[in-house]
C-alpha cells in the first residue's frame, strides 16, 4: 500500500531532509511540498495526502490553527524545534511529532506508526449477481407481467413494442428493441436480426441463414449480425 504525503514548511532545508527521507521509504510517495501554507490549503483538500509534515511555527500561520483547515483532508505530523509545542500538537489528534533535527529513523518510527494504524484496505465487495426476471406491462397497461429470463425464447420487435415469446405464451409491451436488449444484456441472449433477439440457450439449429429454437421457431439471421452471432456461439471456429 503506497502512503501519499505533503510536506509543509517555511524552511527550505527542512523540507529537504523530510523528502529525502520520504524517497528513502519504498511504500511512500512525496506528491507535495510547500514553504507557503497558504499556497498549499487547495492542493491539501483536493489531494487529500494521507499524512502532511506541518511545520507548527510558520510566519503565515501557526501549525497549530493551520491544522484545524486541513484535518478533514489529512492525517498530521507536526515537525518543529520548539518542544514546547508538543501538547497542542496532541491536541490537534496529531498522529506524531517530530522534534528537529529527527534522525531517519525517528521518522521510520513516525511513518510506520502510521502505516500499523491504517485499516487494511478491503477487497471490493462482489456485485450483486444480475436478477434473473423482470416485471413488465403486458397488453392491459394496469398489469405487471413477471418473467424468468430463462423462459424466454426469443423476442421480436415492431416499431416501438416488443413481444416476448415464452414457452406457451406471449406477452406484448410498450418497449424500443434498444431497450429489451440492454434489459437482457447480461443473459445468454443474442440479437440476430434489427427485429429479433434470441435466447442462445434455446438454439436448435443454426441453418440457412435462421435459427431453429427448441420451441420449432424458425428466424432469420440478419447479414449484419451473422458473423457476430457466429463469434459468440463459438469463438474462433466459424471460418
Amino acid at each position: 500500500m503506497m502512503i501519499t504525503c505533503y510536506i509543509v514548511d517555511d524552511e527550505t532545508y527542512a523540507i529537504d531532509i523530510l523528502e529525502k527521507y520520504i524517497t528513502g521509504v519504498p511504500w511512500l510517495q512525496l506528491i507535495g511540498k510547500s514553504q507557503n501554507p497558504l499556497l498549499a490549503l487547495d492542493t491539501i483538500k483536493k489531494e487529500q495526502p494521507a499524512i502532511t509534515f506541518l511545520d507548527v511555527d510558520m510566519p503565515q500561520i501557526s501549525g497549530i490553527e493551520y491544522a484545524d483547515l486541513i484535518a478533514a483532508a489529512t492525517s498530521i505530523v507536526f515537525t518543529t524545534a520548539f518542544p514546547s509545542y508538543a501538547l497542542n500538537a496532541f491536541d490537534k489528534n496529531a498522529r506524531d511529532f517530530l522534534l528537529k533535527p529527527f534522525t531517519f529513523s525517528r521518522f521510520l518510527q513516525a511513518v510506520e506508526k502510521f502505516k500499523k494504524s491504517e485499516p487494511a484496505p478491503q477487497p471490493p465487495a462482489d456485485p450483486k449477481p444480475p436478477k434473473d426476471y423482470a416485471f413488465i406491462k403486458s397488453g392491459n397497461k394496469s398489469k405487471m407481467v413477471r418473467i424468468p429470463f430463462s423462459d424466454i425464447n426469443y423476442v421480436a420487435g415492431a416499431s416501438n413494442y416488443i413481444t416476448f415469446y415464452l414457452k406457451g405464451e406471449e406477452h406484448l409491451t410498450h418497449m424500443t428493441m434498444k431497450e429489451a436488449a440492454d434489459l437482457l444484456k447480461d443473459h445468454s441472449f443474442f440479437r440476430i436480426h434489427k427485429s429479433y433477439i434470441v435466447n442462445i440457450d434455446k438454439i436448435k439449429v443454426i441453418e440457412n441463414g435462421s435459427v431453429i429454437l427448441t420451441d420449432k421457431s424458425i428466424l432469420p439471421i440478419g447479414n449484419t449480425y451473422k458473423e457476430a452471432l457466429f463469434e459468440k456461439i463459438s469463438p474462433g471456429d466459424h471460418h
